[in-house]
């Protein structure tokens, strides 16, 4: 016999990804309107994720977004008892929120979002007696061609019928529901495929589009999954979902920092690149290091962030100390003097291959922050 449980905690995965990839896909898909701004992202915490934007020093809450991310096979969104059941549990999410004990500015206000890859088909079809009183059936989707829609723009006739499915789920599970929290609730559909493999794909697809100078989007995008990861996995403490909880925050700075090491590396990846055929030589550098560069640069930031790296401290706040652009006339000058100089004023336990290395993604990250 068939058992549906066996494939219970695969299902489960598949929603989680679901969760944290379509978080990430918000926000790189419009980072502009977000990288100003105080915020952070929280996942499995009030609801499947939210964004929650604060005053600069994170203490009050100045606006939240909340997201219930739902998969669903084969068939589409209706106004059913599944449909009403989910829209319950986000209008308590409203709830709970009104109620979280974190400070809120005078003008708080909070959006309650069900966002799927799935299309929503909501219709309401007059019974005899409503044809006979003028009433008409009422169709809208929430697709491609209309992606995003709030409830309080909803004809009053696929209104009254979603908040009749809350009603009978509640009266079926005696639960209670603020009616208020219609006034913030939102329908959304996005544009991602099924499966965590092949929303990764578009989610580098995305990185590819949104930031055409990043050579690795792949690599990029793993390393905000794995940042999300960090948060994702981290369990409510006391069972109490409290957006106090800074162990289920990941910052906006977080955020920015990631791309800021992405960007570093694209840059000085990109000074390899254009230099490589006089680096090489100069510095001795085999042909198989040359064609991992990219790895080699991405391993030396790893090194440089890490405090107990000591050699790779020094070399950086010798460069640091030392702006060699006024003294000599070319890049690779300026290489030459580094690591012949560093070699003979520290005690370095590195090659001069990882000497020159490093020279280079510090030289970037301190000396060369213009454009790509």
């Amino acid at each position: 016999m068939k058992d549906k449980a066996v494939n219970a905690g695969v299902t489960a995965q598949t929603g989680f990804e679901l969760q944290r990839n379509c978080a990430l896909l918000l926000i790189l898909d419009d980072y502009t309107s977000y990288k100003d701004k105080s915020f952070f992202v929280c996942i499995e915490h009030q609801d499947d994720f939210l964004f929650a934007f604060t005053t600069n020093d994170h203490k009050t809450l100045q606006e939240v977004y909340t997201y219930q991310s739902k998969n669903k096979s084969g068939s589409i969104w209706t106004i059913n008892a599944d449909f009403g059941e989910i829209i319950t549990k986000i209008l308590g999410t409203g709830t709970n929120l009104i109620q979280d004990n974190m400070s809120k500015t005078n003008d708080y206000k909070h959006k309650l979002t069900f966002v799927s890859n799935t299309d929503m088909s909501l219709k309401y079809n007059p019974n005899d007696e409503e044809k006979g009183e003028g009433k008409e059936p009422v169709s809208i989707k929430v697709n491609e061609m209309n992606e995003i829609q709030s409830f309080k723009s909803l004809h009053s006739d696929i209104r009254n019928k979603i908040n009749s499915s809350v009603k009978d789920y509640c009266k079926k599970n005696t639960k209670k529901f603020d009616e208020d929290e219609f006034n913030n609730l939102t329908l959304q559909w996005v544009d991602f495929p099924k499966t965590a493999n092949k929303q990764r794909e578009a989610l580098i697809g995305l990185m590819h589009s949104k930031f055409p100078h990043v050579v690795d989007p792949k690599a990029s995008i793993e390393l905000f999954i794995e940042l999300f990861r960090n948060v994702e996995q981290t369990y409510n403490q006391g069972d109490i979902a409290s957006l106090l909880d800074e162990s289920k925050r990941l910052y906006a700075e977080d955020l920015k920092a990631t791309l800021d090491i992405i960007e570093k590396e694209q840059r000085t990846y990109e000074k390899w690149r254009n230099h490589a055929e006089t680096f090489a030589p100069t510095f001795k550098i085999p042909l198989l290091v040359q064609e991992s560069a990219k790895d080699k640069i991405r391993e030396t930031f790893e090194y440089l962030k890490d405090l107990n790296n000591l050699d790779h401290k020094k070399i950086q706040k010798f460069i640091y100390d030392n702006d060699y652009r006024a003294k000599y006339y070319s890049l690779v000058e300026i290489f030459k003097g580094y690591v012949s100089e560093i070699r003979e004023s520290e005690r370095i336990n590195l090659n001069d291959i990882d000497i020159f290395f490093t020279c280079l993604c510090v030289y970037v990250e301190f000396y060369d922050k213009g454009n790509l």
